[in-house]
């Protein structure tokens, strides 16, 4: 159902754009990704929904069918939607593994105090890609995102919020030390995996291609340092953090990297959901995250 109702909002917009390139825009999407939904569907429905008339893209009478039928059913949706939104607050964030909602749980409080509420996150979600993550927000089943490159897209809406500088780190039982001289294809980390990915900061700083690297691979936090702790991985830490891992951990004293944060989100949530135009205002220019042990 779910990959049903991604097709269906892929077909809406490329009916209104009237053209796949525009579609592929809005959605952040590839024109192959926008394609092979309107195939899917007219398999599934076994009509044909467009065509190509003398070089010139046309929607079929089954197309503008299926769109009128969509126009009635999305406002009786939001209608439902707003009767909900009305009773309750909520949003729906995802942040990086290695970021925790410390200073997410210090704004909860501050929004809770400010408009007398109870205000609930929900920080639980996982993607495979960016392209997942996007379209999760463009259907409303995500708020916002904080992430480490923005969306320039003309549906959505990227904000640079700070930046975050990194250090390695080693257990204190078999280092005395580490720093980047340390670190070749031999060596075994502890990584987290973000949107599909795993070990590419490794390959940008230190030359290792994913493929090349063995270790351990988590989205769990505790997880993540109760293995470097008894373990001979290297892994990464928040330089802001260091002196609380201190104790059982060695770091390099000079953060090996620096990455951009930004809050990213859709303008129909920034201009629809108060709360996410709350979350945007306040986290501006901020630092947002923190490491959480």
């Amino acid at each position: 159902m779910r990959k049903q109702l991604k097709n269906i909002i892929i077909f809406n917009e490329l009916y209104e754009q009237g053209n796949y390139r525009e579609a592929a825009a809005n959605l952040s999407m590839s024109i192959a990704t926008i394609s092979r939904a309107i195939q899917e569907l007219e398999e599934d429905s076994r009509v044909q929904l467009f065509i190509n008339v003398k070089g010139k893209f046309r929607p079929t009478a089954y197309a503008h069918s299926l769109y009128e039928r969509l126009t009635v059913n999305n406002g009786e949706l939001v209608n439902s939607y707003s009767l909900f939104k009305s009773n309750g607050r909520y949003v729906n964030a995802l942040i990086p593994p290695q970021m925790s909602v410390f200073n997410l749980v210090d704004k909860l409080v501050k929004f809770n105090h400010e408009f007398g509420t109870e205000l609930v996150i929900n920080e639980g979600f996982r993607f495979s890609s960016s392209e997942e993550a996007y379209m999760a927000m463009v259907n409303g089943e995500l708020d916002f995102m904080i992430d480490y490159k923005p969306n320039n897209s003309i549906s959505f809406v990227s904000e640079r919020i700070g930046e975050h500088k990194t250090s390695l780190i080693a257990s204190k039982k078999y280092y005395d030390s580490i720093g980047s001289d340390d670190i070749n294809e031999s060596t075994k980390f502890a990584k987290y995996s973000w949107l599909g990915q795993t070990g590419v900061d490794f390959q940008k700083y230190f030359g290792v291609a994913p493929e090349n690297q063995v270790g351990f691979i988590t989205q769990n936090v505790s997880h993540y340092y109760k293995v470097i702790k008894e373990t001979r991985f290297v892994g990464v830490c928040l330089a802001d953090n260091l002196k609380n891992i201190e104790e059982d951990f060695v770091y390099e004293r000079e953060p090996f990297m620096s990455s951009m944060l930004y809050f990213v989100t859709t303008k129909a949530a920034l201009h629809n959901k108060p709360v996410v135009k709350w979350f945007y205002d306040n986290s501006k220019k901020k630092e947002v995250c923190n490491v959480n042990q």
